[in-house]
Order: structure tokens, then sequence, then C-alpha cells
């Protein structure tokens, strides 16, 4: 029995500011052999579970086989794999790195949230690899693809941007193949359903309206693609917080470091159009201390958060009533502004 929710035009359109973030990058060394993935570029809460304690990750440092990435309610980053794949953690997001170490094929299990895989393939050869979900189990050669996981409903939905992905049940045998464009949702105690189709391909705009706003968040808070600011980070990684060895004794004091470049309001989808949340009334910049992000006037929700709620399928009244310092008009006009500007 196929169990689709239709994906309304504001959610779906919405995806497009979510997509070009991924120019937002520091020049870290490649990930070696030995399976670890590196945090390319970050905003937000993001950690990695170690020992049972959690972790603030930094850009360049490194997760292992393993290991479980969390993010909060702001929290989003980008991670590289030795093959140059990558996979985008969002918002809410608990997520397991080659949970099994004997086979690097099994990339990621989402144990909650949303992911974004991009699968490189080199040379027209096949590059298999697996994501698994509590229901499904995601397989690809070579693709870009998100995977969301509702803890609340207990379902797994797969959209598949370019390229075949093959979704197999977990639990009650079954499989549909999908192609670009095409999005399947896999319910805990049905049989997996046909495909259904993105038409003009408005999920994907959504998609990339969230990561515009991930992008601009990342540059608010770093101030500049290569500058991090100190953070907490696990003695695996040789990093200490973030701070320089002290310069040796009787050496010249070095000179204070230039200030960061102001960061634009705006950001350019893949089209080249601007988004400029300056103009948009209902939001307002939060102090650097806040993080210097766009959050919802009056408010520290992040604007991304919002465009991410809003693109895997949540509805305004579910979101003021899940937030309730937020009102309607705020998210209508949220909502509106990126759309206007697609």
């Amino acid at each position: 029995m196929a169990h689709f929710r239709p994906l309304s035009k504001i959610g779906l359109a919405l995806a497009i500011v979510l997509s070009s973030a991924a120019g937002l990058r520091a020049q870290c060394p490649l990930p070696g052999a030995d399976g670890t993935s590196k945090l390319l570029s970050f905003t937000g809460q993001i950690s990695v579970v170690r020992n049972n304690y959690a972790w603030a990750l930094n850009v360049c440092d490194s997760v292992k086989p393993q290991e479980v990435v969390v993010t909060g309610a702001d929290g989003w980053g980008v991670f590289q794999v030795a093959d140059g794949s990558r996979f985008e953690v969002y918002p809410n997001s608990k997520v397991v790195f080659r949970a099994n170490q004997g086979n690097w094929t099994d990339l990621l299990e989402v144990w909650l949230g949303r992911i974004r895989v991009q699968i490189e393939h080199f040379g027209g050869l096949p590059n298999n690899n697996k994501v698994r979900t509590p229901t499904a189990v995601i397989s690809v050669r070579g693709t870009i693809f998100t995977v969301e996981v509702d803890a609340d409903s207990h379902t797994t939905l797969v959209q598949d941007e370019e390229g075949v992905v093959v979704v197999d049940h977990l639990l009650h045998p079954s499989e549909v193949v999908l192609h670009q464009g095409e999005f399947v949702r896999v319910f805990e105690n049905d049989r997996i359903g046909n495909a259904a189709f993105d038409k003009g391909g408005l999920m994907q705009k959504v998609a990339q309206a969230a990561r515009d706003a991930f992008y601009q968040a990342a540059v608010n808070r770093n101030g500049s693609l290569g500058h991090v600011p100190a953070t907490t980070t696990s003695p695996a990684d040789g990093n200490h917080g973030g701070n320089a060895p002290a310069a040796p004794s009787g050496a010249p004091a070095p000179p204070p470091p230039a200030a960061p470049p102001a960061p634009p309001h705006f950001i350019s989808d893949a089209s080249g159009v601007a988004l400029d949340w300056s103009r948009c009334p209902a939001v307002e910049k939060a102090r650097a201390e806040d993080g210097g992000q766009w959050v919802l006037r009056g408010t520290l929700i992040p604007v991304s958060a919002i465009l991410q709620e809003v693109a895997g399928g949540t509805s305004t009244g579910a979101l003021v009533k899940r937030f309730p310092m937020l009102n309607r008009a705020q998210v209508d006009a949220v909502v509106e502004f990126a759309l206007s500007h697609k």
C-alpha cells in the first residue's frame, strides 16, 4: 500500500535555500585511508560522541568509524570522506558514521533527523554505498539524495536528486527504485509503495533554500571561510580549544590578526539570485554572542531551522504550536520571502 504525504508547493519550493552551502568550507587536508571523515564547514551546535561524552566539533576535525554525530536545533555540517563523497547533517539529527567498521560501504546510519549525501564515482565506475535507518536500507552507486527519519511517525523519507537509488524495507521485504526527481516515504508497518514524482523540482528547490540559509549562518558565525572560533574539541584531534601555542620566551609578540571581513547579508543560489535577509522585516540579525545568524524577529530561532522544518513538510500551524513565541504571520513572511527570491 502506497503512503505519500502530499508536499505543498510552499514546502516543496522552499528546498532551494539549502543547496549552495557546499562552497563554504575550510581548506582541510583530505581524510586518510583510515576511514575517517572531516568536517568541512558548520554552523550552530554540532558534536561527536566519544566515550559517552559529546565533544564540540570544529572545522577540519575528524569523525571516526562508529562515532555518533549529533546536531542541535541550529546545528548543520558538511563532512567529506577519502573518495571525495560528502554528507550533510541537518538540525536535530543523530547519525552514526560507518557503524559497521568491517564494511565501509555502510556509510551512515540515521537514527533521527535529516541528511543529504553526494556520492562521487570517478571514471564512470560505481561507488557502492548504503545508508540505513530504523525502517529502510538505501543503496546507491553514485548519486545525490536526502534521507529524513521522523521518530514520531517511525517513517523514512527518501528523495532522489540525481542518479538511481534503491530503497529496501528493513522490516517488511519490499523495495522501490527511485530515479531523479522521485521520492518515497517508508512506513514502519507497511510494505514500500510506489515512488512519487517531485513535479517541477520543487522539493529540490526547498532543500536549496534551506542550505543557503545554513551557508549564511556559517559565514556569520565564522566571519570568513578560514576562521573558526575557539571551541572545545576532543583530545583525539590534537586540538585544545583552538588556542595557539605560546610564543618562545623573549620572542616578540605576533601582530594582532586582521579583522575578518564583514559577512554579506545575502547569498546566491545556483542561479545567481541573491537572497538578502536584511530586506525581510520578519527577521533580524542575532547578536554576535548568540551566533550572529539570521533569526525570526524577537526570538533566537534561526531562519535556517524554520526553512528546514518547512522543507521537511512541517506546517505553519505545527511550527507555531511547537514554538509559542512565533506567530503564523512571521513564519509565512519568511517562507514567502524565500520563495519570492527563487
